[in-house]
């Protein structure tokens, strides 16, 4: 479980640079004056939920790891 939630975790901040190329990218044409440029907030939004996704799965994924995987140990045979 701590693997999961380690992997979401590195995945996170490449979520939050697709967002932050998709911003740049609009307020670049917009100060170009491209005709009918906009900042795409519907990508952008479902992108945040996305990451939002991401952030409640890893830190679910620790909890666990923290709460559960320390009740066993080799000596109990499992």
């Amino acid at each position: 479980m701590s693997v999961l939630s380690t992997l979401f975790n590195i995945l996170s901040p490449r979520v939050m640079g697709l967002i932050t190329n998709k911003l740049v990218e609009g307020i670049k044409l917009k100060l170009q004056g491209v005709v009918g440029s906009t900042v795409d907030f519907d990508y952008i939004t479902k992108v945040l939920l996305l990451l939002g996704g991401l952030y409640i799965f890893s830190a679910f994924f620790s909890i666990y790891t923290t709460l559960y995987d320390g009740r066993y140990s080799p000596e109990d045979g499992i």
